[in-house]
């Protein structure tokens, strides 16, 4: 980790510093908490990280369910995929299978191979 430059970001404590880059890094799109937690831990100490992960847990910001659904419904809308690709999908970004395996249960296979062969 590279220090700081003297100025204004240095007189910020380093969890405000992790906590605001969490925040700019959800408002591009809702993320998983293991994408934040490996983005975060690229500029800041494991203790800023987590301090700054619990208060994005806190404020609703973080949520690996909401996040499994938005991945869901996203794909159904605009690329379609089948259930276990976007179970597999959510896996490679740090979601718990059961969290994957909820967000997928029920889909509709048939009607998302339909869609993706009319795009």
């Amino acid at each position: 980790m590279a220090p700081d430059k003297p100025g204004k970001s240095s007189r910020i404590p380093e969890d405000e510093r992790a906590y605001g880059a969490g925040l700019r890094l959800l408002s591009y799109r809702p993320r998983s908490f293991s994408e934040v937690r490996q983005r975060l831990a690229r500029r800041f100490t494991t203790g800023a990280v987590n301090q700054a992960l619990a208060r994005l847990t806190e404020r609703g910001y973080l949520d690996d369910a909401a996040f499994a659904r938005f991945w869901r419904e996203n794909r159904e809308a605009h690329r379609p995929r089948g259930a276990l690709l976007i179970k597999q999908e959510l896996l490679q970004r740090g979601v718990a299978r059961e969290v994957a395996e909820a967000a997928t249960e029920g889909m509709d296979d048939g009607g998302n191979a339909y869609r993706a062969g009319l795009g």
